[in-house]
């Protein structure tokens, strides 16, 4: 058994009652009870000095004062009131910009930073992408604006230079018809979602599909995509002709033709019949209907996608196999 000791302590009225409340809401008994709270208090204060002291915002980095929230840009602290560099977040903002200067992508440099125990803050300590993006591009880290400098302006530079020909090929999504319909795409393999993939030297106006299923790839051009729903929409809403049937009339005249050619005697009486019956036959034939080109492959009906319209049926997903067969289906 365990040696104890007591442990006795005048408190409030109030936080005596919080205390009992709890206690009794936990089952336990007040020895219990306030052994178990003094218990977590010190695990958690374990873990989380040394998580301060990496980010230097510890008693002794901070002048005495614990620093809670991450209110002070990172890399940096309030020292004697003026800003001054905290050597283990400086060495974290080098790492990663060498990262990325090695080709590394925001999410794998984020992930490299939280499995290596850098923490962002006490209450986020958790990196992702755009804590990172935002590091890399923000020049006080260069010396501007009075912050000490961490970063060689040349490094900062390089890396601004990346960031723009990595983002140079992208478009907005409104002015690429092809990007609103991504949540529609999926594998005609496996059925699987199209997600798009980056890299470098990927062609403008240019979807990057691999499939999260099977792992297929596809490469397609806006056009193309846009063209082919166009041409399926357009055959779907296309009405349907009405086959040729032939009138009481046609049937009738085209009797007394046939008997006429079997006794001659009056050709001119037989032609008569035979005009007769064409004009009728004609009579007969479905109107015409003629199709407009959809020769402009930017003007997909977005609105057919989700929901029915009264031009037809909606959209229901689009599969593209990786031989860039297109097919829209329809719900």
């Amino acid at each position: 058994m365990a040696t104890t000791k007591n442990l006795c302590a005048q408190i409030s009225l109030d936080l005596h009652q919080k205390i009992s409340e709890a206690r009794e809401a936990a089952g336990l008994t007040t020895a219990q009870y306030i052994t178990e709270l003094l218990t977590e208090y010190f695990k958690m204060k374990e873990n989380t000095v040394p998580a301060l002291r990496r980010l230097g915002i510890d008693g002794a980095a901070s002048g005495g004062k614990t620093m809670t929230n991450r209110k002070i840009l990172y890399g940096y602290q309030i020292q004697h009131g003026e800003l001054a560099i905290v050597p283990q977040e400086a060495e974290v903002v080098q790492r990663v910009t060498a990262l990325y200067l090695d080709g590394l992508s925001y999410q794998r440099i984020s992930d490299i930073l939280n499995s290596d125990g850098f923490p962002f803050s006490v209450e986020t300590p958790l990196w992702n992408k755009h804590k990172v993006k935002r590091l890399l591009e923000n020049p006080r880290y260069t010396g501007e604006d009075g912050y000490p400098p961490m970063v060689e302006r040349r490094a900062f530079n390089t890396v601004q230079s990346m960031i723009r020909e990595k983002t140079s090929h992208y478009a907005k999504t409104e002015k690429r018809p092809a990007l609103r319909l991504k949540a529609y795409l999926c594998c005609g393999s496996c059925h699987g979602r199209l997600l798009g993939v980056g890299g470098k030297g990927q062609r403008r106006g240019t979807l990057y599909l691999r499939c999260e299923g099977c792992g297929m790839a596809v490469t397609l051009p806006d056009s193309a995509l846009l063209s082919e729903i166009n041409r399926q929409m357009a055959e779907h809403d296309a009405p349907t002709e009405e086959p040729y049937t032939p009138s009481g009339e046609v049937v009738r005249l085209t009797n007394a033709v046939n008997r006429g050619l079997e006794h001659p005697d009056k050709p001119e009486d037989v032609v008569s019949l035979i005009l007769r019956g064409a004009s009728a036959r004609y009579d007969c034939c479905p109107t015409l209907i003629e199709s407009e080109p959809f020769n402009r492959p930017a003007e997909v009906d977005i609105k057919r996608f989700g929901q029915a319209t009264r031009a037809g049926l909606a959209v229901s997903h689009i599969a593209i196999t990786g031989n860039q067969d297109i097919t829209v289906h329809f719900k």
